[in-house]
């Protein structure tokens, strides 16, 4: 029999055993799982919606940057780089920073915006760590638009 690989897109709770980008060999399929020596030495089942199948190339956060003032605005825009050389924009901002906005009387009453991420401060230690969350489990892409620099 030959060699069956996947390529893990997404950790969930498995971050001791999964990497993002990661090919796995896989020893035994079953229904909705498969059976994989994961990063900690030990085989275990995990569901397959935690992989593609074959080896695939996953793009993976590199690097990113604050394009605004995080100080003069209440919605930042950042720019992100992955490691296939894409790159993609997000909206961050605070619940504090939110509230701001909305104590405008000038502004609409609510809004919708699909690549807003919303998280404790803006510390760029936070923003890192939330940023790799997201990125870890394939949310990334959903929370940020391409970015087009013509």
């Amino acid at each position: 029999m030959d060699a069956h690989y996947v390529t893990c897109t997404r950790i969930g709770v498995y971050s001791h055993a999964l990497t993002r980008g990661k090919i796995y060999e896989v020893f035994k399929i079953e229904d909705y799982k498969y059976r994989i020596a994961g990063d900690h030495g030990k085989r275990l089942w995990i569901h397959k919606g935690h992989f593609v199948d074959g080896i695939v190339e996953i793009p993976i956060l590199r690097s990113w940057k604050f394009d605004d003032e995080i100080d003069e605005l209440d919605f930042i825009d950042i720019s992100m780089i992955f490691s296939d050389g894409s790159r993609r924009w997000s909206m961050v901002t605070t619940p504090e920073k939110t509230r701001n906005y909305f104590n405008n009387s000038c502004v609409e009453s609510g809004f919708h915006i699909e690549h807003l991420i919303i998280m404790k401060t803006l510390e760029k230690l936070d923003v890192e760590e939330t940023l790799r969350n997201l990125d870890k489990n394939d949310e990334l892409f959903k929370a940020s638009k391409e970015l087009d620099e013509s």
